[in-house]
Formats: C-alpha cells, structure tokens, sequence
C-alpha cells in the first residue's frame, strides 16, 4: 500500500515538473520532492500537486452505464449533459478505504448526473494539514469527513454550508421517511452557530463498559452494576490488589464525558460559551476515581491496549473503552488461557438519574460552500451514505454503529458474530455526543490532563476541575 501511494506521488510530482521547468530552466531552482523548479513557480506547483496528488487505490469505474440499483438507491437529481464529479476526502485504514471505494462505485453507479470521487488522504493529521493547506489556495473539496470539532473551526472561517434547508428541500431533502429512523446523536447541530446543522455522521463509535459476567456472578451479581453505587459495592467485593483489581483507569476525556453525562451532568453551557463540567456529576466523578485508587479498586493503564489484555488474563473485571476496538477484546479473550463469558453494557448512572446516556463519537459529513449544484450534488451522496443498507456496510468497516434504526435488520449475521455489539445497539436511542465546537479537541487534553493531576495527587479533584474549567474557557474564548 505505502509503496503504490509513493509511487503515485511520485508519479504525479514528474509531471508537473514536466510542466512547470520548461519555461524556468535559466532561473536558480528549488527543490520540490525528487526535481528542481523555479521559485517563482513553487506556488503553483503546490496547488497542482495538493489536488493532482489525491491518492486512490484504484480508479473508481465509469458511470456511462450505470448498474443495477442497490437496496438505496440515491437521489437523482435533474438530467444534465455531463456527470458533475465532487471531491470526497477522508482518513481510513486500508480495510476501511476498501469499504468507501464499493460504496462510492455503488453511489455512482446509480446516478447519470453526479459522480463521487473519493481520496482517502491517509492518517487523520495528514487530512486536517490537507484540508487547511486546500482552504488556504482556495482548493477545498465538495465534501469531507471531520470530526465536530474540526468541523467547527471550519465553520467559524465561513468554508463549511449549513444541511438545514438542504435536509428539508422537497426535491432531495430528507423526507419524514428518511430521516424518522436516523438516531438523533447523529445529526451534528452547533451550538456556537445558531444551532443549525453542519454535519451528518453515517456511523459513530461508542464508550462502553466491558464485564466479566462469569466474575460478576461468582460474587453474587447476575448483571453488570446499573448505578455507581454499585459498582462500588462490586468493586469491593472483586478486587484483590496486586492480583486483581476492579477495572483499569484510562485517563481520557471520553470516559470522563460518559461519566459526567451518566450522572446527569452537563459539558458544556447552553449558549457554548463556557464549560459546564465544573460541577456537582464531574466532582463525584473525580472523587470517586480518587477513591478507588486510595483503596485498590483500580489502577491507571501504563501502556496503549492494555485494557483488552488484563480483561482477557481476568486481571481486571471491568475496562472502560471504545467498543470500535471490539475485535481486539475477542481476540484476547478467545486466545486467552480461560475463555470466560463476557459482554458490554452503558456506563452506571447515578442513583438519582433513572436515564441511561450512551456516550458516541466520530466523524462526519460536511460540505464546503461552492456553487448551488455542487453542493446539491454532495448532499445526494451524504443522503445516500445515511440510508439503512450503506450506513450499516459503513458501521460495520469503521467498527462502529449505523445512523438509523432500521440498520438493525441488515445486521443480523453481525450481530451473530459480534454479541457484545448487539447488546449495544439499543443503547443508541439514548445517546449523546461531546459538544460541537471549535476547540473542543484541545479541551479533551486539559480534561485528560486534569485527570492525571489528580491521579498523582498533584490536584484535588476541585481544584482539578477548576484548573479545567479556566483552561477550556480559554480555548472556547479564542
């Protein structure tokens, strides 16, 4: 894969050369990758390069004749005399790339006036540099996918085109009908921006709570604790320092934002301009880590995938963790010494709180402002990547869960196959995201750093929260 991309580079890079020297070869050069351009050229050869360089594995196939029509098929839109191609970029592993190109080909496939052409631009931080890099020689794609966050900061500099009229236009929008299944956590609304809609997620992945059933049920329970209460009482009743501890303590912001919003607490402010965590749900969730450290009921996770290891070996009962690294906690289990029966629950909740919260995350569609029928056109794909059949081969790729509700009954093989990933579903209907807003990644690593002061003991858990508290308000201020 790395050597085809390199190439490709490569490849590209030559022939802009090519182009570019002809008219500088008495100029002193520069070098650009493996050849030397004028310097006055170097600008234009960047932009070049940025849109000549988009790398895909394989040439989506033609849409001349279209194929036979999928289990959703995409809205048409009016006959013209030429496809309208639009720019998708993305970040995906190798299977996941493989997974949006047939996707991709299958949307093509049903349209005679649109064409999706998608470019998986490698790691996350490689496509955010890339889409910054775009705005900045105005080069920007028809549609991206992007985390909230980072979908904020876009829209603040004007680039990124509000879905409401879109989502509601009689020709293309999503009818009563489209959108009645789609899970609510999966319709991005913005805050610092009236609230509208920017974004549409095709899947998100979710925190949950692993548990050993068989360990549980030696000690009396018979399902996983619902309130923290009693997952303290179970602690207790399970842990045996240094053998076995209760659960192990990852210190991040989503198990932090899980567990704020389990006991009924907020992140963020109505009107987003402050943060809300310094509060009476975040302090017990503080102080209550703090306790459990003082009496051995867990301990922090010293290196990356810790977690699925020390559950498979039943060195802990519990692992607090994303359920998209599902997989990784199969296999350990199943290769472990003394396979156990095991699944996945919501985080507990309060006493006092009788909801349950699921905490989900990930990226989203959204569309850069450009000409009327572009984005009309990028909204038919988004449209189309959000019906039951696409968004559940999309869930299922990403590790993660489908927009809609009606998804379920195309995903019955995996649910066989995955029965912690079932148990899960239903929690869909009572999910949350972190709030979307710009700046919102840089408030999880002072969330996260807030944890390990008070994990050190550098911090009391209010003085923790107010440290945060000062710290993310500066963030949301910029």
């Amino acid at each position: 894969m790395k050597d085809q991309m390199d190439y490709q580079i490569k490849f590209h890079q030559k022939q802009l050369c090519a182009r570019i020297q002809k008219s500088d070869e008495a100029i002193p050069l520069l070098q650009f990758g493996d050849c030397f351009v004028a310097p006055s050229a170097l600008l234009a050869m960047t932009i070049l390069f940025l849109t000549a360089c988009a790398i895909s594995p394989t040439p989506l196939a033609p849409t001349a004749t279209p194929r036979a029509r999928t289990d959703a098929p995409a809205e048409r839109l009016s006959p013209t005399p030429a496809p309208n191609e639009i720019q998708l970029w993305f970040s995906a592993t190798p299977d996941q790339f493989v997974t949006m190109y047939a996707l991709v080909e299958k949307f093509n496939a049903t349209q005679t006036r649109v064409r999706v052409r998608a470019n998986n631009i490698g790691a996350y931080s490689d496509l955010l540099k890339r889409v910054s890099l775009a705005q900045t020689f105005n080069l920007p794609p028809d549609l991206f996918l992007l985390n909230p966050s980072d979908i904020a900061a876009q829209i603040k500099s004007g680039a990124i085109i509000p879905l409401d009229d879109l989502m509601q236009d009689p020709d293309i929008g999503l009818r009563t009908t489209d959108g009645a299944g789609i899970f609510n956590a999966f319709i991005d609304r913005y805050p610092q921006f009236n609230n509208r809609v920017y974004s549409l997620a095709p899947a998100r992945q979710m925190q949950v709570m692993f548990y050993n059933a068989d360990l549980l049920k030696s000690i009396g329970f018979s399902k996983p604790p619902e309130t923290w209460d009693e997952f303290t009482r179970v602690c207790a009743a399970i842990s045996k320092p240094p053998d076995i501890f209760c659960y192990a303590l990852d210190l991040n912001a989503y198990d932090f934002a899980a567990s704020v919003y389990a006991r009924g607490g907020e992140l963020i402010s109505a009107d987003a301009k402050t943060v809300a965590f310094n509060s009476k749900p975040a302090l017990d969730a503080l102080t209550q880590i703090k306790d459990h450290l003082t009496k051995g009921y867990t301990v922090p996770t010293k290196i990356a995938f810790q977690a699925p290891l020390d559950f498979a070996n039943r060195k802990i009962a519990f692992a607090f963790d994303s359920l998209a690294g599902l997989r990784a906690y199969e296999q350990s289990i199943k290769s472990a010494d003394k396979p156990f029966n095991w699944s996945v629950a919501t985080f507990p909740r309060a006493s006092a709180n009788p909801n349950r919260v699921a905490l989900v995350y990930g990226q989203a569609f959204a569309i850069y402002k450009s000409t009327r029928e572009r984005e009309r056109a990028a909204f038919a794909f988004i449209k189309w990547m959000m019906d039951a059949a696409p968004s559940a081969e999309f869930a299922k790729a990403f590790g993660a869960f489908p927009a809609r509700e009606t998804s379920r009954n195309l995903l019955s093989d995996y649910f066989s196959a995955h029965p912690a990933y079932a148990s899960a579903f239903d929690a869909l209907k009572f999910a949350r995201t972190e709030p979307n807003v710009a700046g919102w990644s840089n408030i999880r690593v002072v969330i996260a750093d807030s944890l390990a002061a008070v994990v050190s003991g550098k911090m009391s858990p209010p003085d923790a929260l107010q440290d945060a508290e000062k710290k993310a308000n500066a963030v949301l201020d910029k």
